[in-house]
């Protein structure tokens, strides 16, 4: 179940931001596990996905442009692939100026 949950927040599937190479804070849920995360493009073309789990430890992806994901959930290390097609959609959607449709909530103060 960890490692569906983290693919899903890896392909970045909440709704889409507006414009920029950093995507604001985005609420998501997957198999009941609520989360806020925030994607950016880095150094030749990987992306960092960064969050929270509401109720839980804190994320870090980085998902390269071979598929290849790294990063760490709390202290825990982890690595899975995704494929290169999936890496490139996500990195070209925080290249592409897009307009939301239902923008995303936007949270301060701590929970």
């Amino acid at each position: 179940m960890l490692r569906s949950t983290l693919t899903m927040i890896a392909l970045g599937f909440a709704a889409p931001a507006i414009a920029g190479s950093v995507k604001p804070v985005s609420i998501g849920s997957f198999e009941g596990q609520k989360f806020e995360y925030s994607t950016r493009l880095a150094d030749a073309d990987a992306v960092v996905i960064e969050g929270k789990f509401v109720r839980g430890d804190a994320f870090r992806f980085t998902v390269k442009p071979d598929g290849h994901v790294v990063g760490d959930v709390g202290s825990k290390e982890v690595a899975f692939r995704v494929s290169k097609k999936e890496a490139d959609e996500l990195a070209a959607s925080l290249k592409t100026p897009q307009i939301a449709q239902n923008a995303p909530t936007f949270r301060s103060g701590s929970n």
